[in-house]
């Protein structure tokens, strides 16, 4: 029935749902892309250099601990250190210092640099998990991402800092 007929008003009206003139098969189904997992369970994020995340969590394995959440607006430096094997982001204007430990981490490292990380999962030390762990992403095809622990500790704010 057309805007322009008789009982155009009833017809939109009505509470019976319109035929689809085309029946989708019951196999398609629309699904939103949604947050991709490293194989290790290190991490987790937006794969896509087009997306970008706002907020990143350290999710802590001491069930007593608080977890975290910062926005990136606040994260102007991320430091490597390749030698004790640590990212340290600095939220310079909350005056924290965010410290990830663990092993191969350069990846996570580039991914939140670029703001890509949506958290990050302390995993501790244990040697049955980590074998485990690597295990899996050696079967995903990719190296083991420990994050064996994640430290938030606040340091000075510089005194230049205008607020």
């Amino acid at each position: 029935m057309s805007a322009n007929g008789r009982n155009w008003l009833q017809a939109a009206t009505r509470a019976e749902p319109v035929p689809l003139a085309v029946e989708l098969p019951a196999a398609v189904e629309e699904t939103e892309p949604g947050e991709d997992v490293h194989p290790s369970r290190a991490y987790g994020g937006v794969w896509s250099r087009r997306d970008r995340t706002h907020t990143v969590e350290f999710r802590f394995l001491d069930p007593e601990k608080p977890d975290e959440s910062f926005d990136y607006n606040y994260l102007p430096r991320v430091s490597w250190h390749k030698g004790k094997g640590e990212i340290a982001l600095i939220f310079d204007t909350l005056g924290l210092t965010v410290r990830i430990r663990g092993l191969n981490l350069v990846e996570l490292k580039e991914r939140l640099r670029q703001h890509l990380v949506t958290w990050v999962q302390e995993q501790g030390n244990d040697p049955v998990a980590t074998k485990l762990a690597r295990e899996e992403a050696r079967t995903a095809g990719q190296e083991l991402v420990l994050v064996q622990e994640i430290g938030i500790e606040p340091h000075k704010v510089p005194s230049d800092v205008p607020y």
